[in-house]
């Protein structure tokens, strides 16, 4: 982040500035958000949610050394106050403030899943070009977005957003930040659905990223889409759509040639710019789709096919998204656990499918269904044993359903703890399982306890930002 003083973020975010004239020449050159951390030279920024108020800890923001803070409640502190009517907001417009100096070409991705996997795959196929920003872990919402843009330096030649939503205009709040040149909507279905209501409604929340692509940007989407006619009428006629397909020859990018190995795959890309091999060492057939996409926006950005070659090639697997590892006794294990919906946890079980010996599907609930929630869960345990699984073992309340659509076979376990421990009592080398689990139901802990521990252990995941 370029410096700043508090004087300008006053005007970035249409605040005040309490106390004496001194206080607006202050300059920070980054913004805190957890008062864990060392603030030199910081704006503390003090963000509530339900079961937090950063404005308690404000005694902590001054002993590390944050140099101003900015409030939306009357609260007494030594430092330098910019009071703001929602600090929420005003770190989304001081977020803006910081993308409109920053002269780079950027790309921001949405979609019901995939969108931190095409995010990866951007990001090393142009660090291949140039220097890139990407969005750390799951910081894609209206608070881990702004923080991903405060990262922005002069040096950066191209930023890689992810945006997430849960409810209507999730999208359209961050999308006005971030200033696309590029926008990728990876795919539409059943995610989020407790806030969204619909699919349709998935659909439409995701298309608020078009809005505000610039005027010359370029649209990356599904060929195929049944919701590709509502977003071409979002455009206007300087912008161009450029479109990906696993197996429709008519897309800009198409895939032939594919050769599936378990653990990896390889295909002839087609595109625009003609044809290129290309090869992927992480798994799953549907990351195909993943891989033109991440090609089609790389390019409108400047990326050569060699580039998206090697980027694609380097690129490594994602914590905790179809991540191959050793297991206890001898067993596989695809660590899946980062996340969960009916779209991402079917490709899962198809990969899980192809493996030889016993194929276990180790599963936790699918969050924020909505009232399908049921229906969803005892769908994916039929799926599963039709594509031929063997085993399920379950936990959590709608995994119960899982549990019932998969019948004879399948268990369910009251807690994540006597789920591991019936695992460990029977897991031998003839085993694969696949952990898969949204966030909430955090599944990484069954994975750790039955990863083979010379290994190495997986990171644990966390949310987009917690606030002290």
């Amino acid at each position: 982040m370029t410096p700043m003083t508090l004087q300008e973020a006053a005007i970035n975010t249409s605040g005040t500035i309490l106390g004496n004239a001194v206080n607006q020449q202050i300059t920070f050159n980054d913004v805190a958000t957890d008062s864990r951390v060392s603030m030199s030279n910081k704006l503390f920024i003090a963000l509530k949610g339900e079961n937090f108020n950063g404005h308690d800890f404000l005694d902590k923001a001054v002993s590390q050394g944050a140099v101003a803070c900015m409030l939306d409640e009357d609260r007494e502190t030594t430092l330098p106050v910019l009071k703001v009517d929602n600090t929420i907001r005003a770190m989304g417009k001081l977020a803006k403030s910081v993308r409109e100096k920053i002269l780079l070409s950027c790309i921001g991705i949405t979609g019901s899943c995939g969108k931190t996997t095409v995010k990866e795959m951007i990001a090393s196929i142009l660090t291949v070009k140039g220097k890139v920003l990407a969005t750390k872990g799951n910081f894609n919402n209206a608070i881990g977005v702004p923080l991903t843009l405060f990262r922005l330096s002069e040096d950066d030649q191209f930023a890689v957003i992810e945006m997430g939503a849960s409810k209507s205009g999730d999208i359209d709040e961050i999308a006005q930040l971030v200033m696309s040149d590029v926008a990728v909507i990876t795919n539409i279905g059943a995610a989020h659905l407790q806030g969204l209501g619909t699919i349709a409604g998935v659909a439409k929340v995701k298309g608020e990223l078009l809005d505000h692509l610039d005027s010359k940007g370029t649209a990356v989407i599904e060929y195929g889409s049944p919701w590709i006619e509502q977003w071409n009428q979002q455009l206007s006629d300087s912008q161009k759509v450029s479109t990906f397909s696993g197996s429709n020859i008519k897309a800009d990018f198409t895939a032939k040639e594919i050769q599936l190995d378990i653990e990896k795959l390889s295909f002839l890309a087609s595109t625009p710019a003609g044809d290129i091999n290309i090869q992927l060492a992480i798994p799953g057939k549907h990351n195909i789709e993943n891989a033109l996409a991440a090609m089609a926006a790389s390019m409108a950005v400047g990326a050569s096919l060699e580039s998206c070659q090697k980027g694609l090639a380097e690129m490594s697997p994602v914590n905790g998204r179809l991540q191959v590892l050793a297991g206890i006794n001898g067993s596989k294990m695809i660590n899946d656990s980062y996340n969960s919906n009916p779209i991402s946890l079917k490709a899962a079980i198809e990969m899980l499918s192809e493996y030889e010996g016993k194929k276990v599907l180790v599963l936790g609930d699918m969050a924020e269904l909505g009232e399908g929630a049921d229906t969803a869960h005892f769908d994916a345990g039929q799926q599963a044993k039709e594509i031929g699984l063997d085993a399920i073992y379950a936990t959590g309340k709608l995994s119960l359903s899982s549990v019932k659509g998969f019948g004879k076979g399948a268990e369910h376990f009251e807690s994540k703890e006597l789920l591991s421990k019936a695992l460990k009592e029977k897991i031998n080398e003839n085993w694969t399982l696949l952990i898969k689990g949204s966030r909430s139901a955090a599944m990484e802990e069954v994975v750790v306890s039955i990863q083979e521990k010379e290994v190495g252990q997986p990171k644990q995941q966390t949310g987009a930002q917690i606030c002290y």
